[in-house]
């Protein structure tokens, strides 16, 4: 750690971070409540708890314009997705819950590589202390899912590498000396049709269309509150 925290001060010293910005996200989505034929779907939503699902990410990003107007930079980092819906899900994604009996989530997260570019036209201010239009968009990419049974004591995961969705926020961004907070909506989110919780148990029509795209344009309620600090 000590070393780690060395090596740190001393790149930031010789300048290696320069225009380069650390930022912390979260966000607040309705939950994706669709279960189509499943039986007893309206119950279950009845009996549903909680209300929203929410995402946190931290991204490391690096400003590779710098205009008067106009800045633009290019981020890597990662992003947990956490739905607490108890729905239906399909036990046989994961392998070591080979059964057809019935469960329910509990918890169920994704974790994602996220990788991800961010407009910014500054409408009043200065390089120090301005408002500006903030464009974000993304792309992530799923390396690991993970399900906490809603009865009994059980969990599973399953490592994976696939795109699970690509967003495209909206929104304003104040900045007063090297920080910066953002408040963003999302206006677009084309994401993978998601195998655990849509798939054969939830309806009675295994030929329905939905089942012959592996992406759908499905852009639930999403708003998004982010804080950042510029080295």
């Amino acid at each position: 750690m000590i070393a780690f925290l060395a090596l740190f001060i001393a790149a930031y010293g010789q300048g290696i971070f320069k225009n380069c910005g650390l930022s912390f996200g979260i966000s607040f989505q309705n939950q994706d409540r669709r279960l189509y034929d499943f039986p007893m779907q309206d119950e279950i939503i009845e009996q549903e708890e909680s209300s929203k699902d929410h995402s946190v990410e931290i991204i490391f990003n690096k400003k590779y314009l710098d205009g008067n107007k106009i800045k633009i930079s290019f981020g890597v980092g990662y992003l947990l997705n956490i739905s607490k819906f108890s729905r239906p899900f399909d036990h046989n994604y994961f392998d070591n819950l080979s059964t057809f009996d019935l469960r329910y989530i509990e918890t169920y997260k994704i974790h994602n590589l996220r990788i991800s570019n961010d407009i910014k036209y500054i409408l009043f201010g200065d390089s120090i202390n301005n408002l500006s239009i903030h464009v974000p968009f993304g792309v992530n990419f799923a390396f690991n899912k993970f399900i906490k049974g809603k009865y009994r004591e059980w969990q599973a995961d399953k490592w994976i590498f696939s795109v699970n969705n690509i967003d495209l926020y909206g929104g304003l961004e104040y900045k007063i000396n090297e920080f910066e907070i953002a408040f963003d909506y999302r206006i677009f989110n084309i994401q993978k049709i998601d195998e655990v919780i849509f798939n054969y148990i939830l309806t009675l029509d295994n030929d329905a269309n939905f089942y012959n795209n592996e992406y759908e344009n499905y852009n639930i309620t999403n708003f998004k509150l982010s804080i950042g600090y510029n080295f």
